[in-house]
């Protein structure tokens, strides 16, 4: 295993014991997301999911941080990737809707029989994704799905879109982006 490969395995290790805090956790998303529904998660509401998403195409430097809450009733999830690379990776929107795709995959494979069905109201939980970048290069990638699509403004809203949040780690200082 290579110097940087080890210093980046023990960062990875380091942070996603840092967000498996549930107090430190809820501080990230309140301060990052800023969203009137992050008010209404409690620590006694989450659940550390212990599970890692690694796709087949993607080397192992990023680990995974998955928590389930309940907002008005309804099924969260947040899914954090911890980013440790010294480049930014353009592809994130799509890394991301892959994660996203295999939380929802999940989701399904673990409901019951009966709620598998095909029923009016159906529904599926929101899936919150989150970078922590740790780098001291800016991230300038698109932190939109449709940014990365050709010719996305000819589909308008007939196209998968989403915007994940994104914090970046640089030496001592954490910014918010």
């Amino acid at each position: 295993m290579s110097h940087k490969r080890a210093v980046n395995n023990i960062h990875d290790r380091s942070y996603k014991d840092l967000y498996s805090n549930k107090i430190v956790f809820l501080d990230l998303v309140k301060e990052m997301l800023k969203a009137p529904w992050a008010n209404d998660l409690k620590e006694d509401n989450l659940i550390l999911i212990d599970k890692e998403y690694i796709l087949s195409d993607y080397e192992e430097n990023e680990s995974d941080i998955v928590y389930k809450a309940n907002i008005e009733g309804r099924e969260v999830i947040f899914y954090i990737l911890l980013e440790f690379q010294s480049t930014v990776d353009y592809r994130m929107p799509l890394r991301l809707l892959f994660y996203i795709n295999e939380i929802f995959r999940e989701h399904i494979k673990n409901l019951s029989v009966e709620d598998r069905k095909n029923k009016k109201g159906f529904k599926v939980p929101a899936i919150v994704p989150i970078v922590l970048y740790n780098s001291i290069r800016a991230w300038n990638a698109p932190k939109y799905f449709k940014d990365i699509v050709n010719n996305s403004e000819l589909f308008g809203d007939n196209i998968v879109n989403f915007r994940y949040a994104h914090m970046k780690k640089a030496r001592s200082a954490t910014k918010i982006i």
